[in-house]
């Protein structure tokens, strides 16, 4: 495993350190990288230093286990937000407090300098680092941090989108678990219910804001499938969405989780899309898992479409304004033919968002399940309304 792993030393998640000497740590390397920039550059993001080590001294803590940079297009600011190992939004540390854009940056360089290169516009990159941890049980076992970066261009301005996840393998959340939490209501189990039961499985895309719940809730629905014969059905996975398709419940011959049928994993420049898309009508696979929707995936959903396999996916975008987010995604700027939506295989769309409740309690609530069809949409299940605040 020794060569496996990434060191990133500016997070050290799983060292029995304090989080004073994760914040002494932080500032150091950070010291050390502004020395390195050019003098306008260190002048524009001196000060930010602080607020990031601070940031990252409350990574160290056991119970956070998630941890985004979201950044808000409608008023051009950042936000934080720590989640715990069910993805449930915490109030401490404080979730969504202002982070300044200079801080945001300064993060997004540190990590893009482990990556020893930084993203372009509307592209993502992954650092992984792997490290043996020993659990309550005291057996060892090897735990993950994974961190996405993505520098995004809107007509506001400009931004940066980071997400930390500490993994380790234990169980997905069922959707009787996001029932408990309160992110489905009776009403929502039922339609989500009679969907995951259909003779023909659809497409389903899970929409919202980062860190709303869009992957818990695709994991939710996935396992369910994977119970009603899903993992007898040859599957597609595209670069990170490997993580969605085989839950821990789920092992092979050799111990590691995975489907009992043919699974084809692609990596990111593994091959190009097209190769990707011949693979999926070759194999007859049934189903694609594509994880996030982005500029580097989007042309995968259109070709799993044309082939007949259903897609699973998650995407930064609103239940209306899906189609058109889609359409910006494959790389076109102007125009909007309504052939390209009436082609648009049969699918479900789920859209997450987050609520403050009037005790401060932060909810993650799943808002609306639309049918798209033909073209048209028809809103099958709205969540009640609610005192709660809606961001």
């Amino acid at each position: 495993m020794e060569g496996e792993r990434v060191s990133v030393s500016v997070i050290p998640l799983f060292e029995e350190r304090s989080a004073s000497w994760a914040a002494q740590a932080a500032r150091r390397i950070l010291e050390e990288m502004l020395s390195k920039m050019p003098q306008k550059e260190q002048a524009r993001l001196r000060g930010a230093e602080g607020q990031v080590a601070a940031t990252i001294s409350q990574l160290v803590r056991r119970d956070v286990v998630g941890f985004n940079v979201v950044y808000d297009q409608m008023t051009d600011e950042h936000y934080v937000v720590f989640t715990d190992q069910d993805m449930r939004v915490l109030s401490e540390p404080r979730s969504y407090e202002r982070f300044d854009s200079q801080a945001a940056e300064l993060l997004f360089q540190v990590l893009a300098a482990e990556l020893h290169h930084a993203p372009g516009v509307g592209h993502s990159a992954m650092l992984v680092a792997r490290r043996p941890v020993a659990g309550v049980s005291g057996q060892t076992g090897i735990t993950q941090v994974r961190w996405n970066i993505m520098r995004l261009l809107t007509q506001r301005g400009s931004g940066f989108s980071i997400s930390m996840r500490k993994q380790a393998l234990r169980h997905f959340l069922t959707l009787l678990d996001l029932y408990r939490q309160g992110t489905v209501d009776d009403d929502a189990m039922k339609v989500i219910q009679e969907i995951l039961s259909s003779d023909v499985v659809p497409s389903i895309f899970v929409l919202g804001a980062p860190a709303a719940g869009k992957t818990t809730m695709l994991n939710a629905m996935l396992l369910d499938l994977y119970r009603r014969g899903l993992r007898d059905k040859i599957v597609v996975a595209v670069g990170e969405a490997s993580d969605f398709v085989a839950p821990p419940e789920i092992r092979g011959p050799d111990g590691r989780p995975r489907p009992a049928a043919a699974l084809m994993i692609f990596l990111p420049g593994q091959a190009e899309w097209q190769a990707i898309g011949d693979a999926i009508r070759r194999s007859n696979a049934m189903f694609a898992i594509i994880g996030e929707i982005t500029t580097e995936t989007a042309h995968l959903v259109v070709l799993a479409m044309q082939a007949f396999a259903a897609v699973f996916g998650t995407m930064h975008a609103t239940t209306e304004g899906f189609p058109f987010a889609l359409w910006r995604e494959l790389g076109m700027r102007e125009g909007y033919p309504s052939s390209f939506v009436e082609m648009l295989r049969p699918s479900y769309l789920f859209e997450m968002q987050i609520r403050v409740a009037s005790d401060g309690a932060i909810l993650r609530r799943l808002e609306r399940i639309t049918r798209l069809e033909s073209g048209r949409m028809e809103t099958i299940y709205r969540a009640p309304s609610s005192p709660a605040a809606r961001r």
